[in-house]
């Protein structure tokens, strides 16, 4: 079973994300959650591989969004948290498919460890 403990904490934009699995989620069936008055990603340690792996992108890319201003306050999904969540959905799903089916993908984004500007 995979676990994120290697992964405690994430930097997005000026933000500083602590990342925790805990099965302490408003909803029983919740997989993952951001919230941006804590700074934290959760992940429901008790869903499959494959599932935490979608939540665990899903949960970062709506804090991108929020920390680039899309999804907060004032932002293009202020009140409009459908619009926001089917987006998310569209590239979690697709990003998941995609790392899945083409492994080398990793390869060549581990690269960019290495480079410099």
């Amino acid at each position: 079973m995979l676990t994120l403990e290697d992964i405690s904490r994430l930097r997005i934009g000026f933000m500083d994300i602590a990342v925790v699995e805990t099965a302490a989620m408003d909803d029983e069936y919740q997989y993952g959650e951001f919230d941006s008055k804590t700074n934290t990603i959760k992940i429901n340690p008790n869903v499959s591989d494959l599932d935490k792996i979608n939540a665990f992108l899903h949960e970062i890319i709506h804090a991108i969004l929020y920390e680039r201003g899309v999804a907060a306050e004032g932002g293009m999904f202020d009140d409009r948290e459908k619009d926001e969540e089917f987006l998310v959905n569209t590239l979690s799903n697709g990003l998941t498919q995609v790392l899945r089916d083409n492994p080398k993908v990793l390869t060549v984004l581990n690269l960019l460890r290495n480079t410099q500007k």
